[in-house]
């Protein structure tokens, strides 16, 4: 059996209020200009700024500039790129002039420790932290310490966590599986006859072995549910939908999947579905299924599946 290796990547769109002291240091930033956050009760400035003290837990008193240039505290070499930071060759704690906390940042050059460094700014600047492309060694430029853009209140970003997916000897025989057409199956645990869907290494109930393949139908019960009506940034489903824990028949488990086909005010706990599958199989059943639709049979009492009724 070949092991399931498939890259992924989590995408989301991402919208944070700043606040008054990040959002000021945020526009500061757009400027070329850095500043620290100045704590009222221990008098220590802060970076990045932020809106208490993270020596004593204090409130901010003000803004202050800070560097532009600084001193390297500690170096780590980067032996092998990451997808998110491909080309970054060390990453360094850096006290910036004027400041009593060290910034964490991306170092490029001969960079030692106790060695003077000075930011690399981008051209095309947005109000972030990355508008510095990275720190390298030298003594900064005299450059003013003023800035005059309004504070950033809000900013959105696209977050993106690319990773492989290794999927190990159960889920690559299961995803496999439903790639080539062989169906859904799910495992028993060695100890406690718990039929997990998708298939794990071990049980989660009482963390035994898992053992046998078991045939599972694309049929079985709504356990839980939620209705989706509130819009949000990113949003690619029209709204009202309804998001369903679905356990197959003969499984023990439940996974979470798009229940559709229906009016979100007749979902409900008990209901019977089946899975509605798209022509072209990847072996991932987020992919393949589209959707779970009711299959007009009769509820299954809620004693079958909620334990204590």
């Amino acid at each position: 059996m070949t092991f399931v290796r498939r890259p992924l990547d989590i995408e989301y769109p991402y919208t944070h209020s700043t606040g008054p002291v990040v959002g000021r240091a945020l526009a500061a930033l757009r400027d070329g200009v850095l500043l620290g956050a100045r704590c009222l009760q221990c008098g220590a400035v802060g970076v990045p700024a932020r809106d208490w003290c993270e020596r004593c837990g204090g409130a901010v008193a003000d803004l202050v500039p800070v560097g532009p240039g600084g001193v390297v505290r500690h170096v780590a070499r980067v032996h092998r790129p990451t997808a998110l930071a491909p080309t970054v060759e060390a990453w360094a704690l850096i006290r910036l002039d004027g400041a009593d906390t060290d910034l964490l940042y991306a170092v490029r050059g001969d960079v030692q420790p106790g060695g003077r460094v000075r930011p690399v700014w981008r051209e095309q600047r947005a109000g972030s932290i990355t508008d510095i492309e990275a720190f390298e060694p030298g003594e900064p430029e005299d450059v003013s310490a003023e800035t005059s853009s309004a504070p950033i209140e809000i900013f959105h970003r696209h977050v993106s966590l690319p990773f492989t997916l290794s999927a190990g000897t159960q889920l690559s025989r299961y995803y496999t599986d439903i790639r080539e057409g062989r169906g859904l199956h799910g495992v028993r645990c060695s100890r406690c006859d718990m039929v997990l869907v998708p298939p794990r290494e071990a049980c989660p109930r009482c963390w035994a072995d898992t053992e046998d393949w078991i045939p599972i139908p694309d049929r079985g019960i709504v356990t839980s549910f939620v209705v989706v009506n509130v819009p949000f940034h990113g949003q690619q489903i029209e709204i009202p939908y309804v998001l369903a824990w679905v356990r197959l028949d003969g499984a023990d488990t439940s996974f979470l999947h798009l229940l559709s086909e229906i009016d979100p005010s007749d979902a409900r706990m008990g209901m019977r579905v089946e899975a509605v599958w798209r022509e072209q199989r990847s072996g991932f059943p987020n992919d393949d299924i589209d959707h779970f639709r009711p299959t007009g049979e009769p509820d299954a009492p809620l004693s079958d599946f909620i334990e204590g009724l």
